[in-house]
């Protein structure tokens, strides 16, 4: 688990680097245990940078865009060893992101996601609506941005849940046909 070697996490820039030695890149989807109920629920947020991600976090908030920094100091160190869940993030991406359509559908998924959620103000709210943006959640926010980013294609390559209701656990398992995603690194 990666621990800063610092006083104070404000004094901390992270430069996290995945299995291939890269960075975070656009597209990428993070999920994190590091949420209330002792990581139960879970927690997603889509980068629309290299150091930017957009995610909602609760009833009281609404879809912004925060730092790698600031997601990483909130839900991706490891917790004090005080009986709680240790946490961290996931960070995942589609598995063959050099080829061209690949890498294009994650940064078209990611710019549909700014473009949709940021500075709108949208009410959180679980609701089994997928295919509006108001009310929305963390991993509506999500899946909505890589199935729209396929345009007519997007029921080809996403899976609607079952329920309606998308998860942040579940995420991983909503692309299909070669579209699959791969576990980079957990920060």
């Amino acid at each position: 688990m990666f621990k800063p070697q610092i006083s104070s996490l404000q004094e901390c820039s992270y430069n996290i680097k995945t299995k291939n030695n890269t960075s975070v890149m656009k597209g990428d989807i993070l999920i994190t245990n590091g949420t209330s109920l002792n990581g139960f629920t879970g927690h997603t947020g889509i980068a629309v940078s290299s150091n930017e991600i957009l995610h909602t976090a609760n009833k009281n908030s609404v879809p912004e865009i925060i730092s790698l920094n600031e997601w990483i100091e909130t839900y991706g160190l490891e917790a004090p060893d005080e009986g709680f869940i240790p946490t961290n993030t996931e960070v995942y991406r589609l598995e063959n992101i050099n080829s061209s359509i690949f890498g294009v559908y994650a940064e078209l998924a990611a710019d549909w996601a700014r473009a949709n959620y940021e500075n709108s103000g949208y009410e959180y709210q679980i609701t089994t609506d997928l295919f509006t943006t108001n009310p929305t959640y963390c991993s509506k926010i999500v899946w909505q941005a890589y199935y729209y980013a396929a345009g007519q294609w997007g029921p080809r390559f996403l899976d609607i849940p079952i329920t309606n209701i998308p998860t942040p656990y579940g995420m991983p398992t909503y692309f299909k046909n070669g579209f699959e995603l791969e576990l980079i690194t957990i920060i």
